[in-house]
């Protein structure tokens, strides 16, 4: 029994005062004898009384010290059958202890419990509960109404609703709850209202009716009750936090012994705990505790709570008042990013009781809460890789690292700028740098393609947040490089031949969608063609595609091995990375047959890996390269930091079987067996794992106590392979995983031996590696039957370890554990991949093993070739090219249209998706016809131009499109001869409408031919250069050019005008180098191209009186900067004239033409951006 009390003075001497009285009002005025059970307040003797009636007239009692008046006590009385205590306050005051245990008497009839009969004072929360309460459980729910479901409540009395008298009040009970609809009206138990005195005290002797609202009721205060550890609990932590101060890192919900918000909060209520930590995979030591083991980094850091008053909670019972609640909020200041693990305990020392502090129940009960910490906002960027080398025009890469404030890494992409600029010149190209962010090592790959050599100056990276807030600084504070000169690249063609139909000169050549297309000439026998040769995808030089090293590989064998077989090749790519040519990740490599053949499928291991002396790649070799046993070769092409990876790096095509666990499922060749009788399964015990792995993101994963296995058959049976698996053991003293290639079931045979033979037959030739610590806890084992390792290899530990097994009819089969060889045998056939966890054999001493839990990763069946040998070249054999996966020569087919008359010096042109062609030459007979070629359809028509107009036939003119403000493209003709004339007007044809426009009789270019023309792309102004001049010819700069001369006059022309620029342009804000001041010699057959992106022109070639075998050297032209330069170069250059050249976003492919007197057939290229 139990109620809230506050006892007043009384005006007479009353004994007979009840708080709680099993009978009616009267009798307990009357003070008849109970046959039940109350509390009884004596004024005479100032006593408290509690009295039990436990039948047979035996009434027992228990007496305590009375109460100070006016002032309100919680009163228990708790009977458990033996004794009988009084509690005021949760404290007891007196205990009658009886020498017999007698239970209370029940009365089957009817009889109401009476409140307050005689009473002076004021009567709340009166509970009667069909049990005893400990004194624990009275210390903390004195102030707390009971339960909502009213669990072991027989009465509860709350007198929260105010009626009148002879009305009801609410009464509740385990059968009639608050929440039930019986509850609410108040029909289930009926309690009546009879009459409230108050008197004494001050107060007025008066018999009041009904009863009465007293403000101070315990019941009704806000945050009367004590914080419980029990009931606060922890909310919104956050999962993820950066090293930026956060404005919560979690709340605490405070709640007191009721459940209800607890309000009588202070800062620092709270304390958490933080403590770093990681998992640690990794022990040396021998078989014993399993790992992955958490790992303590540093103390334990602390943090007090803060109070955020203000907030409101909805109590558990729907008619009592909402509450204030207060929020406790922590906010932790962290420097180091990592995993913490997190408890919070409660510091209220202002409150005795257990219940107040300690721990919270939550973390009791599972332990440590866990956060990610990231770093926060970065700071600076660590760049990697400036030291090393950089070649002009070939695609490079710098690494980048960002930084918070305290020095952690950022492992999210953040995003940033970067920006390649020139110091100390003012007309370079700026590269426009590729970043992408690799999320497994947090680094930012930052590819670019190195520009042209400077002749000064260097280039500098200028790395920004793209979020202007944040700034950023760069390790080293400059970072800057300079491009080392390119040479000139050899340009590789499947097959490695150019046809002889492409052994021209004096022909046209276009670029259209990344292929050249050649044109007319002559052949070295000087014949005339009007034939049309394409390469395709001349334009992988572009940067995306392209390759700028080849590495010879020398195979041969000692035997001849017919089919396309595997080998495993040692590369030095540690040597290549440094060398500033290969990715640090040795995607940009590529391994192509004889003569540039067709490309191969090929696997780097992630063992060693890349960026080591040994790194391992298998390829596929074609098929019968070595049916004869050889010697033949192979090349790798590499280097390209814009290649992040190729269709042919292929495990899955290359390799008998392969799996690496990177898809999100399992891979469908899998079947789930039974560990030992190989028996399917209707689900895998193994998974996949992303949390942890030997390469890549994923591996597979089988827990502890686990008996299942995995099984893919292969298509067919092999009897030479090798079998390549990385295990993780968990270092567990009780374990059992393996793999074999040809494990069928326990007990059955293979080879004609028994796979689980008995007497144990050491030569058995079934191939089972892995863990069975029923045979050795402290080795790995070998099977079947199982053996432990020999000593010399390595033993169990929580490692991976690399596991092994060849076999081939000429060298029977060997089994090693990380390099180490555990067992040799005669050969054996691979029929299948099994792995199996908790294996159980039908003998002694395997029976009934379940095994620890392992990791698996990187799993490869290849066929093998032992007798294949390899010698791969060093990086000074290495040759610097320009190779794409697949460029070819082809004779363009169309059969069905007529060409052209054969011709050379023509010209040549594209506009949308057609090629022009203008005048020419043959046998002295000069050209004027216009002929268009379809390169969709690979038709040639015969062009009629509309109108009477048109240029007179000629050769060695030129051409170039514009494009006038309203958009129409038209071919611009100037120039040439026709053997006897030479002409100077300037002509216009419009394609969209077929008509030649005369747009100048002559120019200030003058009479010309042999000179070379370009236009930007998208550009009104086209650009000339060079050529012969007709004598007695003045520029109008005053520059005199001798009788019959060659010449460097350079212009500039727009509609009918051309202006010269040979000295340099008026308009420019600084002057730049003329043809003149860097040496650009007079010449004739030479090419002048627009870059693909319109800011500069490329001059290459042509020849003079002095330079008879041609001219060397390629000159730039920066059209805004008006700057001439020359591109430095590495190595021999070429002269070359009366050739063609394909414009790429690269740079240039030459081809054909002369040097040196020689009829050239050779393809380079040379990198100009």
């Amino acid at each position: 029994m139990e109620a809230w009390v506050r006892i007043e003075e009384p005006v007479e001497e009353d004994t007979n005062a009840f708080i709680l009285i099993k009978g009616t009002y009267d009798e307990g005025v009357s003070a008849a004898f109970v046959k039940g059970y109350a509390i009884r307040y004596d004024y005479k003797d100032e006593k408290l009384i509690g009295s039990v009636y436990t039948s047979l007239g035996v009434l027992r009692s228990v007496e305590g010290p009375g109460l100070a008046f006016d002032t309100w006590f919680h009163i228990a009385v708790v009977y458990d059958g033996l004794s009988l205590i009084l509690y005021a306050n949760s404290r007891e005051r007196a205990r009658a202890v009886f020498d017999t245990p007698r239970p209370l008497h029940h009365n089957p009839y009817y009889h109401p419990v009476s409140v307050g009969p005689g009473l002076y004072g004021v009567v709340d929360e009166v509970r009667i509960w069909a049990k005893s309460l400990t004194q624990p459980e009275i210390f903390d729910l004195f102030f707390c109404p009971p339960p909502a479901d009213m669990d072991g409540v027989l009465l509860y009395l709350p007198f929260n609703a105010a009626y009148e008298s002879g009305t009801q009040t609410e009464g509740f009970s385990q059968w009639c709850t608050p929440d039930s609809l019986e509850g609410m009206q108040m029909t289930c138990l009926h309690v009546e209202i009879i009459q409230q005195r108050v008197g004494g005290g001050g107060l007025n002797d008066t018999n009041t009716t009904g009863t009465r609202r007293i403000p101070d009721t315990p019941m009704t205060g806000d945050g009367v009750a004590h914080l419980a550890k029990s009931r606060s609990f922890v909310v919104d932590v956050q999962p993820e936090v950066s090293t930026d101060l956060y404005p919560s890192l979690m709340k605490v919900m405070a709640r007191d012994v009721c459940n209800y918000a607890y309000t009588k909060s202070k800062n620092e209520l709270f304390e958490l705990e933080l403590e770093r930590y990681r998992w640690n995979y990794f022990s040396p030591d021998p078989p014993h505790n399993p790992h992955p083991v958490r790992e303590r980094l540093g103390g334990k850091l602390t943090a007090l709570s803060t109070v955020q008053p203000g907030t409101c909670t909805v109590p558990n019972f729907p008619r009592m008042p909402y509450r204030k609640g207060d929020e406790h909020n922590f906010v932790y200041p962290f420097v180091m990013a990592g995993l913490y693990e997190f408890e919070v305990n409660a510091n209220d020392d202002s409150i005795d009781s257990i219940e107040a502090k300690g721990l919270l129940q939550e973390f009791a009960d599972r332990g440590p809460g866990s956060l990610l910490v990231v770093a926060g906002t970065p700071v600076r960027v660590e760049l990697e890789g400036l030291d090393r080398p950089f070649v002009a025009g070939q695609p490079g890469v710098v690494y980048g690292t960002a930084f918070d404030q305290y020095d952690n890494q950022l492992m999210e992409e953040f995003p940033i700028f970067v920006e390649i600029t020139m110091v100390g010149e003012n007309w370079t190209v700026t590269p426009e740098p590729a970043v992408t962010f690799d999320k497994l090592t947090g680094c930012y790959s930052i590819a670019f393609t190195a520009p042209h050599s400077p002749v000064s100056g260097a280039y500098t990276f200028i790395v920004t947040a793209r979020n202007p807030d944040i700034h950023l600084s760069t390790l080293p504070a400059i970072p800057s490089f300079r491009p080392q000169p390119s040479p000139w690249r050899r340009v590789l063609v499947d097959g490695d031949i150019t046809p002889t139909a492409a052994h021209r000169f004096e022909h046209s050549s276009v670029t259209y969608k990344g292929d050249i297309y050649i044109f007319g000439g002559a052949l070295f026998d000087k014949s005339y063609l009007n034939s049309l040769a394409v390469l395709e995808n001349a334009d992988g030089c572009a940067g995306k595609d392209a390759f700028a090293y080849v590495k010879t590989i020398e195979l041969n064998s000692s035997m001849p091995y017919h089919g396309a077989p595997v080998v495993e090749l040692i590369v030095n790519t540690q040597e290549l990375v440094l060398a500033g040519r290969l990715t640090k990740h040795c995607t940009d490599i590529l391994f192509k047959a004889p003569s540039n053949g067709p490309p191969l499928e090929f696997y780097v291991d992630p063992y060693p890996g890349c960026n080591s002396t040994e790194t391992r790649i298998y390829v596929r070799l074609p098929e019968g390269i070595l049916a004869d046993g050889g010697p033949e070769s192979i090349t790798m092409a590499y280097g390209n930091a814009y290649v992040t990876g190729n269709s042919y790096h292929a495990p899955k095509l290359l390799f008998e079987f392969y799996d690496g666990f990177e898809e999100p499922e399992l891979d469908s060749r899998w079947s789930p067996v039974a560990s030992c009788s190989m028996e399917p399964l209707p689900e895998p015990v193994h998974t996949l794992n992303t949390s942890f792995a030997y390469s890549g993101h994923g591996s597979l994963y089988v827990r502890d106590a686990q008996r299942g296995g995995l099984l893919a058959r292969l298509p067919r049976e092999l009897d030479r392979f090798h079998l390549r698996a990385w295990l993780w053991d968990s270092d567990y003293n009780v374990s059992a995983h393996f793999i074999s290639s040809d494990f069928e079931s326990c007990g059955a045979t293979a080879n004609r031996d028994p796979t689980f033979s008995r007497p144990n037959n050491l030569f058995s030739r079934v191939a089972v590696m892995g863990m069975y610590t029923k045979s050795s806890v402290l080795k790995y084992c070998v099977g079947a039957p199982w053996q432990s390792v020999p000593p010399q290899a390595p033993k169990r530990a929580a490692q991976w370890r690399r596991l092994d097994v060849w076999s081939s009819p000429e060298t029977g089969m060997s089994a090693a554990v990380d390099g180490v060889t555990v067992k040799t045998a005669p050969p054996i056939n691979a029929s299948r991949v099994v792995i199996s966890a908790g294996l159980s054999v039908d003998i002694p001493i395997g029976a009934n093993i379940a095994g620890g839990h392992a990791h698996w990763d990187d799993i490869v069946l290849a066929t093998w070739y032992p007798h294949i040998h390899s010698r791969v070249a060093g990086i000074e054999e290495d040759e610097m090219v320009d190779v794409v996966e697949s460029r070819s020569w082809h004779m363009v087919n169309t059969s069905g249209t007529h060409p052209p008359p054969p011709r050379y010096s023509h010209t040549a042109v594209v506009s949308g998706d057609k090629m022009w062609v203008f005048g020419g030459e043959r046998s002295s007979y000069a050209f004027n016809d216009l002929w268009s070629f379809d390169f969709a359809t690979s038709t040639w028509s015969h062009v009629l131009p509309r109108g009477i107009e048109f240029p007179a036939p000629r050769y060695d003119h030129s051409a170039a499109v514009v494009v006038h403000p309203d958009g129409e493209e038209c071919m611009v003709v100037l120039g040439g001869r026709d053997g006897e004339t030479i002409f100077s007007d300037m002509w216009e044809f419009c394609f969209s409408s077929s008509t030649w426009t005369l747009l100048a009789g002559s120019t200030a270019a003058g009479k010309r031919f042999g000179h070379a023309a370009a236009a930007p792309s998208g550009s009104s102004v086209m650009y000339l250069f060079g050529g012969y001049v007709e004598r007695d010819f003045q520029a109008r700069s005053g520059g005199v050019f001798q009788e019959g001369s060659f010449s460097r006059g350079f212009f500039r022309c727009n509609a009918s005008e051309c202006i010269e620029l040979t000295y340099g342009c008026r308009e420019a804000l600084f002057m730049g180098n003329t043809a003149d001041a860097i040496g650009i010699a007079p010449r004739y057959g030479h090419t002048l191209h627009a870059t693909p992106n319109g800011v500069a022109l490329v001059l290459y070639g042509g020849s003079n009186l002095d330079a008879k075998d041609g001219l060397t050297g390629i000159f730039r032209y920066d059209i805004d900067a008006c700057n001439w330069e020359k591109l430095e170069m590495d190595g021999e250059d070429q002269s070359r004239y009366e050739h063609a050249v394909g414009i790429s976003h690269g740079g240039i492919i030459v081809q054909g033409g002369h040097s040196a007197g020689t009829y050239m057939n050779d393809l380079n290229f040379f990198p100009v951006q």
